[in-house]
């Protein structure tokens, strides 16, 4: 009737069996052991200290590594009693092991890590290079190769930490051992999503009631970000080199596992199933079979789409056949035409050069200049910029307006609503941002990589050189390990530079301009606002919960500073902003974070917890995870910077009367 899945499950080794095997001389951990954290559990691990709890759950890990070597399985699948994997992996498992990298030992299956997972996510190949910030042991392969070094490695349960260790203790957990002392070029963590997590405060870190901090244990974040993405993959139908790949682990009881195990059309592996450590007490009334099968993500119930009557999500352009004809662009900026102005022949000469550059790839262009009075914009009195022969182009519209003012340029883009529909994308710059050097094929294969895993997404930014918000700066991902970060889901992306769908663009327009809010803009002579509500309306009208997505690379930006800045400016751009909320605050919720102090505080950049990294906070999650100092930027370290990301947890420092 076809291969049967063994899903044995190993009992865990406990904290009572770590003092036994210390105390009889079978255990030899190069480390202080403490029963509980009394500072931050990192602080303790850099004091050379470990706890007992985090040793029990390597020898639990080991222990399952050895049963497995001794059934002569070629393969184990190693899970961890807070996973649970999705349906689907099981008719895709014979493919992730086929796409495997050679020779591997190990295949980590999930991580708590959020770097991690956006970097995973943004990930072409199947498999990347195992990194030790990709915490959890929580499922992961083994291959014979793998047991056979571990076991030459610690089978005489002797854990010392490498010479020149600088991280203490640190260096004796579970992820360091296990992944960390097998062969660097073996270890591989799977990027695409076949497990998520059981939403449960689990933590090895155990505090004392008398800590002076305690953790904060939140998975929920991860958990989404798991969900949401394997949805996408499932509609996507995971096209494209390498993405036909899957993997099944045991996560549920026996029984359940064997039912499914009847079309499994590869060698019989071996599964192993890891307890947690938990007292004796708990651990014995323990159910074998407490975790049920993972929801089959193609049978999620459809997101809520409120933007069409039908209620059937728009085709966005990456989202069609490559055979369709190639898609179609509308440009769109501003200049201010004043003589002797700083910058203002740079800003000519950078529209002509983006109009060369982008020649031939089906861009019309559509160019407002700003005059001074109604009879100079007669007159098209605005002799530098008519020379420019790229003006006079068939594809280039030329427009004259006078503003004495100020001015916000979506006042003058909404002039073209109707124009802008008929294309595929409308992409608004500033006038000294640089088109013309811009690396566009990367850019157009990091959002078609994305458009192949995800869907395609209405909005999408790119970095400059300067700007308050410190995501928004190339400099954010060179720190930290985000380099590998080829793009992420924003709720906020900046509108000096946009590329927007050309359907959702002028839906949009649409709606500002019927409550009001372009007419204010004219009045007050500022064009705050839009970007800070433009990602929640890309989710509205596309049907997904991220509406933007920001793709980690630098456009030059001159940053020219046309528009004066001064006291009144920012108090009406404060002004301006009450009014969206006023008028639409459902959408000027989305971006809330991004607009208060958190992604402007250079103190707040390189936590060891990733909160940092939540670029794309779902609104339903923002009371349960806990993100944001709710401050102004105050320039020092924040209290709750300490951290392990590995149980997704940070620490607070205890305030006088809190309790554990």
């Amino acid at each position: 009737s076809g291969p049967r899945l063994q899903v044995p499950r190993v009992p865990a080794v406990t904290t009572d069996d770590v003092k036994a095997m210390i105390l009889n001389g079978t255990l030899s951990v190069d480390a202080s052991l403490i029963e509980h954290c009394t500072l931050a559990c990192p602080t303790h691990h850099s004091h050379g200290e470990l706890l007992v709890t985090e040793v029990a759950v390597t020898l639990s890990h080991l222990k399952a590594a050895e049963m497995a070597a001794a059934s002569g399985a070629d393969h184990a699948l190693i899970l961890e009693d807070d996973v649970h994997p999705y349906r689907s992996l099981l008719a895709e498992a014979p493919e992730l092991l086929h796409s495997a990298p050679p020779n591997w030992s190990a295949l980590q299956l999930i991580t708590t890590s959020t770097l991690g997972l956006l970097q995973l996510a943004s990930t072409q190949e199947a498999f990347a290079p195992w990194q030790p910030r990709f915490y959890s042991m929580a499922a992961y392969m083994l291959s014979r190769r793998g047991m056979d070094e571990l076991s030459r490695l610690y089978g005489s349960r002797n854990f010392t930490r490498p010479v020149n260790s600088t991280d203490g203790a640190a260096g004796l957990q579970t992820e360091s051992l296990v992944f960390g002392g097998l062969p660097a070029t073996s270890v591989h963590t799977c990027s695409r999503f076949y497990f998520n997590f059981v939403d449960c405060p689990t933590t090895i870190h155990h505090m004392a009631p008398n800590a002076s901090h305690y953790i904060v244990s939140n998975m929920k974040w991860q958990i989404d970000f798991l969900d949401v993405h394997r949805q996408r993959l499932q509609r996507a139908g995971m096209s494209g080199p390498g993405f036909h790949l899957g993997l099944l682990l045991d996560a549920y009881g026996e029984s359940t596992a064997d039912k499914a195990a009847g079309s499994l059309p590869f060698p019989r592996p071996h599964f192993r199933r890891v307890a947690q450590t938990a007292p004796p007490s708990q651990r014995l009334a323990e159910p074998m079979d407490s975790l049920q099968p993972g929801p089959d993500a193609s049978m999620a119930p459809p997101m809520e789409n409120r933007s069409t009557n039908s209620g059937v999500p728009p085709t966005l352009p990456l989202d069609r056949q490559s055979g369709d004809k190639p898609p179609t662009f509308l440009a769109m900026t501003t200049i201010i035409c004043k003589k002797g102005r700083n910058g203002f022949k740079g800003e000519i000469q950078s529209i002509a050069n983006s109009m060369r550059a982008l020649q031939g790839q089906h861009y019309n262009w559509t160019v407002f200049v700003i005059v001074g009075d109604q009879k100079a914009a007669d007159r098209k009195a605005c002799a530098a910029l008519e020379k420019q022969e790229e003006m006079h182009w068939p594809n280039v519209k030329v427009v004259y307006r006078a503003t004495p003012g100020r001015f916000s340029k979506w006042v003058y883009y909404t002039e073209e609503i109707n124009e802008i529909e008929k294309f595929d994308y409308l992409v608004v710059f500033d006038a000294d941002m640089g088109l013309s050097t811009f690396n566009w094929p990367e850019f157009w294969s990091r959002r078609r990589l994305y458009a192949s895993r995800f869907g395609d997404v209405p909005v999408v930014g790119v970095l400059r050189n300067e700007t308050p918000f410190h995501p928004l700066r190339s400099a954010h991902w060179t720190e930290c390990g985000r380099d590998a970060v080829r793009y992420v889901e924003s709720d906020f992306v900046e509108q000096w530079f946009a590329m927007l769908s050309g359907s959702f663009a002028s839906w949009f327009m649409h709606r500002v301009v019927d409550v009001g809010l372009i007419e204010e803009q004219r009045n007050l002579g500022v064009d705050w606002g839009v970007d800070g509500a433009w990602c929640a309306a890309a989710a509205e009208w596309a049907g997904r919960e991220a509406g933007c997505l920001l793709v980690t690379m630098d456009m030059y930006h001159g940053d020219t500073k046309s528009l004066k800045q001064d006291i009144s400016f920012h108090q009406n751009g404060e002004h301006l902003n009450n009014i969206w909320w006023t008028r639409i605050p459902q959408w000027m919720k989305y971006s809330e974070v991004w607009l208060g102090a958190f992604f402007q505080d250079v103190s707040f950049k390189c936590s060891p917890v990733g909160v940092e990294e939540r670029y794309h906070m779902p609104p339903q999650l923002r009371l349960d995870v806990p993100v944001v100092p709710t401050g102004p930027p105050a320039g020092n370290k924040h209290k709750s910077k300490d951290g392990d990301e590995d149980s997704g947890g940070s620490y607070a420092e205890k305030k006088d009367g809190n309790s554990s």
